[in-house]
């Protein structure tokens, strides 16, 4: 019988908030007003996750795979390239692609908003990935 790995996870919640309400907003989709804004921000934002087919990092490469999609919830992997050099029986040493990954956890249910990040060796610390996640979209 195989030992059972604890998974952490850290918890952030976000929310799409305009810098002022006094100024008039003209998005597109309609979106003329705070209020207009404000009625359709899970949208937006589930909208902007799809899109993204490359996340901002300036040190290394990283890549991500969509899970699990259901009501509003997204599970997906998030993974960066990480240097790993092995020795060989022939007592060289080989660099070996390495993809370290943490999985990350969207409730987009607008009383909820909600992104679980899992603490993993991929990211030394979850915020880290979280403002990747936030830079990105």
């Amino acid at each position: 019988m195989g030992v059972l790995k604890q998974i952490t996870f850290n918890e952030y919640r976000y929310q799409i908030l305009p810098i002022s309400q006094e100024h008039h907003v003209i998005l597109s989709d309609g979106i003329t007003s705070i209020e207009k804004l404000k009625e359709k921000k899970n949208q937006i934002f589930i909208e902007g996750f799809h899109k993204i087919r490359n996340y901002c990092h300036s040190r290394n490469k990283v890549i991500h795979k969509i899970l699990v999609e259901q009501d509003n919830i997204s599970i997906f992997k998030i993974g960066v390239e990480r240097d790993l050099k092995r020795k060989t029986k022939d007592f060289e040493i080989e660099d070996v692609e390495n993809w370290e990954s943490s999985i990350v956890i969207i409730n987009n249910n607008p009383d909820v908003q909600k992104c679980l990040i899992q603490k993993s060796d991929a990211f030394n610390k979850t915020i880290t990935l979280s403002k990747i996640f936030e830079k990105t979209l």
